[in-house]
């Protein structure tokens, strides 16, 4: 001012543009999106375990997460870094001190614009922002590169390296098909925002071959399910991968009150996914409820507790267990303990059954009366009389309707999904935390064009076959009470 005074308005709104177009010197990152940045090696990071390790940075990182905690920007932010070579003090990661080439991509042109091109550049669609992102304004080189037949998309941007050098980011959508990242093989980074099919995936890890330095950031919400992308970070994990998990509870943004609002506007189904990062089979999932409505922490079983067992033969795909009892007094089924294994003989399952209670009534499908391929014995009478476990005498059926006997209910799976649905709804079917091979198929039980996926239903399949068979259920036998010195359900 004229008068020597100092204008603090005029400071205070020069201090927030200078942050405006800054912010990358302002990133602080949640505990969740620092593991992201220095993620290592083979590294599972789940919600609360977000802790620095030891070991070398992943190549392929990938947040699977909860919507609007901050995902995205994490990936923006670190696509500014290597591209203008600018490193926090905090920064343990990946350092690119040359120029690099980058490639970002969203499912369509327009997802790409609105969520990548936003956080790189700031709202295409508000005046004055361009400049406001993850890139800091005068780190841009001239005007990007428009996308024909987009409006407000950019296809190419030019950003100056600290090292004098420019670096360039190709803006590019899963949509345009797999022929689009063909012949681009001189990437450094690349950031996928949303899972990519896997034809395109394929094609953007070749972009890599030229490269002998690179990595993938990989962001979304598992709202496809269970796809083979999912799966491999989950299930399949490689050596020079990690993916750090994350819910609403890991963003302090999120307030009570905004998860709450969100919440309310979100079918049940979507729930889990969206708050939770649980991979969602959409509006076909067999059981549309919350883990958190029937998982509780491990009970002690009474000996009066009717028990039962329940086997899926493993002829194809892995053989599973699953033992429940039930509480006559409140009419609760517990799910209390699972098994699952593949490539093992009848002896190696026998004596995992055994050692569970060999009293315990045992339910088998119809499929144990096929015959060994060695032996020519039915698997059931291998279990039954090699192996001395308690197989019911007939194989299993639903329990019989109006006017029916015993052994006419047929073995129709839908009665007793149904069964088990009902329960967990009313409170009556409860599952112990510790049965994580049950819940795991539970995640991804789905159905497709109105028909179940049997897919990795091993164990729900033998629950199923447990629940319909109580009726055959036995309480805990005095001799064997007498002789384990009754300590609850630890003793199986």
């Amino acid at each position: 001012m004229g008068d020597g005074k100092l204008d603090i308005a005029a400071v205070i709104r020069e201090r927030e543009t200078f942050k405006k177009y800054n912010k990358l010197l302002y990133y602080q990152p949640y505990k969740f999106q620092k593991a992201f940045h220095h993620a290592k090696r083979g590294q599972v990071y789940v919600p609360g375990d977000y802790d620095l390790r030891e070991g070398i940075i992943a190549t392929d990182r990938a947040i699977i997460s909860a919507n609007q905690i901050g995902k995205s920007l994490s990936a923006a932010m670190e696509v500014a870094m290597h591209a203008t070579g600018e490193y926090p003090d905090w920064w343990e990661g990946f350092r690119f001190n040359k120029p690099v080439n980058i490639l970002v991509a969203g499912k369509t042109n327009d997802t790409t614009r609105d969520v990548c091109q936003k956080e790189l550049l700031g709202n295409p669609k508000i005046e004055g922002d361009f400049g406001s992102g993850t890139i800091p304004l005068d780190r841009i080189i001239g005007k990007p590169i428009r996308k024909a037949g987009v409006p407000m998309a950019y296809q190419a941007i030019s950003v100056r390296h600290k090292s004098g050098g420019t670096s360039t980011i190709q803006l590019m959508a899963y949509e345009q098909g797999p022929p689009a990242f063909m012949g681009r093989n001189d990437y450094q980074v690349a950031w996928e925002d949303e899972e990519p099919p896997e034809d395109v995936q394929s094609q953007i890890h070749r972009c890599f071959f030229a490269s002998k330095k690179y990595t993938m950031l990989l962001t979304f919400t598992p709202e496809d399910g269970y796809t083979n992308v999912v799966e491999s970070f989950l299930n399949d994990l490689q050596e020079d991968q990690a993916v750090v998990r994350a819910t609403w509870e890991d963003a302090p943004h999120m307030t009570e009150e905004a998860k709450a609002s969100f919440l309310a506007k979100l079918p049940p189904y979507e729930r889990d996914m969206r708050s939770k990062g649980i991979p969602m089979m959409g509006s076909g999932l067999v059981f549309p409820i919350k883990e958190d409505d029937f998982v509780i922490d491990p009970v002690q079983i009474p000996p009066y507790w009717r028990r039962i067992c329940g086997v899926d033969f493993g002829i194809d795909h892995p053989f599973a267990a699953a033992w429940l009892a039930m509480d006559p007094d409140s009419d609760t089924i517990h799910l209390y303990s699972d098994y699952r294994v593949t490539g093992q003989t009848p002896p190696v399952h026998a004596s995992a059954i055994r050692n569970k209670g060999d009293w315990i009534p045992i339910a088998w499908p119809h499929d144990g009366l096929a015959r060994d391929k060695g032996s020519g014995v039915p698997l059931a009478d291998i279990y039954r009389k090699q192996e001395k476990l308690n197989f019911l005498k007939e194989k299993f059926s639903n329990p019989p309707g109006p006017g029916q006997v015993e052994g006419q209910g047929g073995n129709g799976v839908e009665v007793g999904l149904l069964e088990m649905w009902q329960r967990m709804e009313t409170g009556r079917f409860k599952v112990h935390s510790t049965c994580q091979s049950f819940l795991d198929e539970f995640r991804q039980y789905h159905r497709k064009d109105g028909k179940i996926v049997a897919v990795k239903d091993d164990v729900i399949s033998a629950a199923r076959y447990a629940v319909q068979s109580l009726r055959f259920a036995h309480t805990q036998p005095m001799r064997v009470v007498r002789k384990a010195g009754y300590r609850g359900a630890s003793n199986w």
